[in-house]
This record gives C-alpha cells, sequence and structure tokens, in this order.
C-alpha cells in the first residue's frame, strides 16, 4: 500500500500534472531560435500600433458623437423655450394653440 509519505517521496521525483506545462514551457522557450523571438516581437509591435491608430480613430468618433449630443440638447432646449414662449404669447392673445 503506498503511504502518504511516498506520495510526497515520488513528487519530489516526478512531475506532477501542474509542473508539466511550466517546465514544458520553459524548455521551448529556452530551445526557441532567434528568428521566432524576433517576428514575435515584430507581430506584437505591429498590432500595437494599428491598435493604437484605431484607438485614435476610435477618440475622434466618440468625440464627434459626444459634440454632436451635445448640440443635440442645446438645440432641444432652444425647441422648449420658443414652446414654452409661443404657448405664452398664445394665452395672452386668445389664439387657438398652434399645434395641438
Amino acid at each position: 500500500m503506498i503511504t502518504d509519505a511516498d506520495i510526497k517521496k515520488m513528487k519530489k521525483v516526478f512531475a506532477t500534472k501542474n509542473d508539466l506545462p511550466r517546465s514544458i514551457r520553459e524548455e521551448l522557450e529556452a530551445q526557441k531560435p532567434e528568428w521566432v523571438r524576433v517576428i514575435s516581437e515584430r507581430v506584437t509591435k505591429d498590432i500595437g500600433d494599428k491598435l493604437d491608430k484605431h484607438y485614435v480613430l476610435l477618440d475622434k468618433t466618440f468625440g464627434e458623437v459626444k459634440a454632436m449630443r451635445e448640440t443635440q440638447q442645446m438645440h432641444h432646449g432652444d425647441h422648449n423655450r420658443i414652446d414654452s414662449r409661443l404657448d405664452r404669447l398664445e394665452k395672452k392673445a386668445n389664439l387657438p394653440p398652434f399645434v395641438d
């Protein structure tokens, strides 16, 4: 029968399922040729550059949307002021409402 002490001794000698992936990654990293590192760095840089361009474009677009929304809100406020003034004038002049 295997005891807990035997299991502890085996864990010291054999790789566990948790240790194996890390050791495989370390081994592959150690044996990776230089051109793979160069390509990986270049791809990372190119993707980063493209993402930066997209973020700049998104920031510009969101800025325009925000400006349009603010303009629309101001325009809506103008309409509210005009409507309330028209209502007051209609009441004062005893005119029927312009729009029901």
